[in-house]
């Protein structure tokens, strides 16, 4: 490795050789930099110089009082900043030492600054080492710095004192001190890069941010929060006031550390004419263990929920559109027969067999109607404390002298003989005969029903099963049982499941079916215990 008497040994060879220096004369430098220069020299190193001098007085301090002058240059060796010992500084104006000049080996001779930046390493020029011999009285000490990813230098940092003043640990002090404000610098800089991506995350993102202290007073918020919650509320944010809709929330995270997600906030504008609905999220801020604040967000849900309510109307409409026509569509059929046998009165015959007809078909418009009428209703249940075992054995002794007579029997098989649960009696009942009914409907040559009721605690539910012995039923039809209007009955009017869909849903259950052709079908009622 070059030690530093071959860096000195060669700079002086070319001094002499290459630019012809005389030893002898006081050396004096010429400002080459104008003002205007000077200072964008200096903006390029704004972020350097206060933690330069904050590093750098230290130095001093530490020095016990020896005369030092500290000198920052750029990374073409322009001298930008000094400052220091007085009697120092006095003493290099005189070699025309002053912001702007350059230290390059033409006019300064060997120099630490320009053999630092040269070699890319601290250097050290004590009282001789100098190629002029008028300033052999001073030892100066260099090193150069960069923060950069590229390793590209920035510039350099040199401490100026007497010879008198000298020391070999000088080198190392500043080495070190250099390579701390390095360390600053690169910190700086890292940061600053992550302020400028979250400033843009923030600023960019449609969701309001804020940020508050451990007082819950806001200390940062972005635009797309005054947008929010009014423009207005800008100069009370400027004044770190806390905003009135969300503080309950930020005051509940700070007492109790637990975050806040999804709460919905509803902020009122223009004297209360005007409202947003809002989804809140508050997470609280740690250094270590202890609070220092909350990150809050807001997300406008106001035009969500309006298109929500327009769906919901569309819906309704559509629903009705399909009801409407599926009602229609079942009227229209007794309604032409009605119209025939109308016709077929007048001439006078089959009167009676007639009139028996049209009565038949009024009743079933008569159970279209009321049917339908119950569907536009929402379920209304009065539960109250029910044997189920008990309802299941009554409602199969109800149906069983019928069932009989079509050759199809009916079994029972009960878990749960005792359990008393929360049901209304006559609701469930109507499902139960209704699904009995299906089945029977199901096995026109006649067959067997079995009715199963299991509970488990620990599911906390309770499952009717009624399996018949039909011809079973495709994916499709499985796919549509419960549609309004959908029926694989001759006679049926579709409406009959969707009514008991919505008795099981109001008693906070649901319907399950197993079917396939050719081997029967499966009903499961599953009721909450």
């Amino acid at each position: 490795m070059t030690d530093f008497r071959t860096y000195i040994e060669q700079s002086k060879k070319r001094c002499k050789e290459n630019y012809r220096l005389d030893p002898n004369s006081v050396p004096s430098l010429q400002v080459e930099l104008t003002e205007e220069e000077i200072e964008r020299s200096r903006k390029k190193l704004e972020v350097s110089l206060p933690i330069i001098h904050h590093f750098m007085e230290k130095v001093i301090y530490y020095m016990n009082g020896a005369p030092i002058l500290i000198a920052t240059t750029d990374e073409e060796g322009y001298l930008i900043d000094q400052f220091g010992d007085p009697s120092i500084m006095e003493m290099v104006n005189t070699f025309g030492i002053h912001n702007g000049v350059r230290f390059d080996e033409k006019r300064a001779g060997t120099n630490s600054i320009s053999l630092s930046l040269y070699h890319g390493t601290p250097v050290a020029l004590v009282g001789d080492d100098h190629y002029y011999d008028a300033l052999h009285g001073i030892a100066c000490y260099s090193a150069p710095f960069s923060y950069s990813g590229d390793g590209h230098l920035t510039g350099t940092v040199s401490i100026m004192t007497l010879v008198d003043y000298a020391s070999h640990f000088h080198l190392g002090l500043l080495s070190s001190t250099v390579d701390s404000i390095e360390r600053e610098l690169r910190l700086m800089e890292k940061n600053n890069e992550l302020e400028i991506l979250n400033r843009i995350m923030i600023d960019t993102t449609p969701l309001g941010v804020l940020m508050t202290d451990k007082e819950g007073y806001i200390t940062r918020y972005n635009a797309s929060l005054e947008e929010i919650m009014d423009y207005e509320t800008k100069e009370r944010f400027d004044q770190g006031e806390q905003t009135y809709y969300i503080k309950p929330y930020i005051d509940q995270v700070l007492k109790t550390g637990a975050k806040v997600e999804n709460e919905e906030v509803t902020i009122y504008m223009d004297d209360e004419r005007k409202k947003r609905i809002c989804q809140l999220d508050v997470l609280p801020l740690f250094d270590g263990d202890n609070i220092i604040g909350t990150f809050a967000q807001l997300r406008d849900m106001t035009n969500y929920y309006d298109l929500q309510k327009q769906l919901i109307q569309s819906e309704k409409l559509s629903t009705l559109g399909k009801f409407s026509a599926g009602l229609a569509h079942e009227i229209r059929n007794p309604l032409t027969s009605i119209i025939g046998l109308t016709e077929l009165l007048k001439e006078g015959q089959h009167q009676e067999q007639y009139l028996a007809v049209i009565s038949t078909e009024l009743e079933r418009m008569k159970t279209l109607v009321n049917q339908f009428v119950l569907l536009g209703k929402p379920t209304a249940i009065q539960p109250g404390p029910c044997n189920l075992h008990r309802l299941i054995s009554d409602t199969i002794d109800l149906m069983k002298s019928s069932l009989r007579s079509q050759g199809i029997s009916i079994g029972f098989q009960s878990e749960a003989q005792d359990l008393i649960v929360s049901l209304d009696e006559s609701k469930i009942k109507q499902v139960l005969i209704n699904f009995i009914k299906n089945a029977s409907e199901a096995m026109e040559d006649g067959g067997n029903i079995t009715v199963r009721l299991t509970s488990d605690r620990t599911t906390g539910e309770m499952v009717v099963t009624i399996e018949d012995e039909g011809e079973g039923m495709s994916p499709d039809q499985v796919a549509n049982l419960g549609t309004l209007f959908y029926t694989s009955k001759e006679h049926g009017l579709g409406m009959g499941l969707p009514i008991c869909f919505e008795i099981v849903k109001a008693h906070h259950g649901d319907i399950r079916f197993e079917s396939e052709k050719g081997t029967g079908t499966k009903a499961e009622l599953h009721l909450p215990i």
